[in-house]
């Protein structure tokens, strides 16, 4: 709705594709890739592998 008004739209999942097979986390994927056309996307996750295609990744590493 927020969207359709003009105003700024912000989707935040964190890792909703953890337990997801690589058919549909490439499904997904492209869902996410497409959403983010209109409007910011940000996903977390510890899958860093999955993801690494995608551009704009910031990387957080532990405390040493």
């Amino acid at each position: 709705m927020l969207l359709e008004q003009g105003m700024p739209v912000s989707l935040i999942l964190d890792d909703p594709l953890v337990y997801s097979d690589d058919t549909r986390l490439d499904l997904m994927t492209e869902i996410l890739t497409d959403a983010a056309t209109r409007m910011q996307v940000i996903l977390l996750t510890c899958r860093d592998r999955a993801f690494r295609h995608l551009g704009n990744r910031i990387t957080l590493t532990g405390a040493p």
